[in-house]
């Protein structure tokens, strides 16, 4: 595709595409600053989205954002964009997370994986739904864990010891969850009555769009990573290295409902 013009139409695809990445709860942490002047859109934190008794360190927050950050990269490469992206450029500024500097002039040499994957961002969804028996076939596994490695990380199935660890960690959590009131009632305040409203947002990596191209699906577990003590019980006990940022559930099976987005208005800035 070649490069096309930088106007506010654009922008509004760009910024569309990236707030349709996953969040914890849906809560979509994010706000995007454009300052025309410069090209330059800014990705910043929302913390009044910020789940203190789930996600008391902002982890799963930045997780969150760094999911619409790669979407945004797909999307710039998708409309033949170039951004060159400046990692926490103000230190004093912990909202700051990302400033993107855009051009139109042709990018080149063009990122054609990111590219492939664009036509992905608006079909992959979570899903809840049980998946069948069907095992994800080893060359598959490779396309995933070679997405991870394409952006600094690992990405890995448990052994079958490793599984059964996880899956008593993941009910363990839930206990825990269970039992602690103020949890609750975020997670209520989180979740939505689509009988009563519209939702905009609340519950109805480059390697889950890998996995949407696939026709894999994916949900998360994210219950044992909430706290620093369960998190790292998850690594591998004998081949494990790193720290454990996501568990994901992946198979096959129905496809689950698309979650809602704010609109464009409520997540973008245009500055002259």
């Amino acid at each position: 595709m070649l490069a096309q013009t930088l106007d506010d139409t654009m922008l509004v695809d760009l910024v569309s595409d990236a707030t349709a990445a996953p969040s914890m709860h849906n809560a979509q942490p994010w706000h995007f600053d454009y300052k025309r002047s410069s090209r330059t859109l800014a990705l910043r934190a929302d913390f009044d989205r910020a789940m203190p008794e789930a996600d008391p360190s902002t982890r799963a927050l930045h997780v969150g954002c760094g999911a619409a950050l790669l979407n945004l990269r797909v999307s710039a490469a998708h409309h033949g964009l170039s951004m060159v992206t400046a990692l926490l450029p103000v230190p004093s500024d912990q909202a700051l997370l990302a400033s993107n500097q855009l051009s139109d002039s042709p990018q080149e040499p063009r990122d054609a994986v990111l590219v492939g994957l664009h036509r992905a961002i608006r079909d992959r969804h979570t899903s809840r739904y049980p998946f069948d028996a069907r095992a994800i076939p080893e060359d598959i596994r490779l396309l995933l864990a070679d997405a991870a490695r394409a952006e600094g990380a690992d990405f890995s199935f448990p052994t079958p010891t490793h599984l059964e660890t996880v899956l008593e960690l993941i009910r363990d959590a839930e206990g825990y969850d269970r039992g602690d009131p103020a949890r609750e009632a975020e997670q209520h305040h989180w979740t939505r009555d689509t009988q009563a409203e519209a939702p905009v947002d609340g519950v109805p990596e480059r390697v889950l769009l890998t996995a949407t191209l696939q026709e894999v699906s994916a949900s998360f577990a994210t219950q044992p990573l909430e706290g620093p003590d369960l998190r790292w019980i998850l690594r591998d006990p004998v081949f494990g290295t790193g720290h454990a940022q996501m568990i994901i559930r992946m198979g096959y099976g129905p496809a689950g409902p698309h979650t809602p987005r704010r609109p464009w208005a409520q997540v973008l800035t245009i500055e002259p």
